[in-house]
């Protein structure tokens, strides 16, 4: 109960934030250099991806071996990148945030905003894959093992065409 509440809590503080940064980002113009908004919608969407790789690492080293498998906490971690999978990014992605307009602060290319449809399916294939990791999660190492082999596909997806190498 009490790890449903503090998920729900964790949800429920990303969308205030993703919200907040929608409303300060949607205020004015995009400027040259970023303005505060956009740097805050940076701030959030790197945030995001740190609770995507903060739960993500344990299923990648249960899979491997590299870590004991346990049923609970893969199930944890797993409903987590459900969880994560199924926010709107779209308040963390404003015009003016990619490595171009910020550089420094954000891998993000340029050519995401051109490339919306394409993103969106990367996207959707990621969340297709967070929901198989759910399901596999609580089945062992064997089931583990190519429902977070599919998730890393789903990121690498979008790492290669839309993220930079450097900052």
């Amino acid at each position: 109960m009490l790890s449903t509440l503090i998920r729900a809590a964790a949800i429920v503080a990303i969308g205030a934030s993703v919200s907040t940064t929608l409303m300060i980002a949607s205020a004015g113009p995009a400027s040259a250099a970023p303005t505060e908004a956009q740097k805050q919608a940076i701030q959030a969407r790197r945030g995001y991806y740190r609770m995507v790789a903060l739960n993500f690492g344990p299923l990648v080293a249960m899979a491997k071996g590299e870590a004991p498998f346990d049923k609970d906490k893969a199930s944890l971690h797993a409903s987590n990148l459900e969880l994560l999978a199924n926010v709107d990014l779209t308040p963390v992605f404003p015009e003016g945030t990619d490595n171009d307009a910020a550089f420094g602060e954000t891998r993000a290319l340029a050519k995401i905003w051109a490339e919306l449809p394409e993103v969106t399916k990367k996207d959707d294939a990621f969340e297709a894959a967070a929901k198989a990791i759910a399901a596999a999660a609580p089945n062992g190492r064997d089931a583990l093992r190519p429902a977070g082999g599919a998730l890393g596909q789903s990121c690498k997806g979008c790492h290669d065409a839309y993220r930079a190498k450097d900052f």
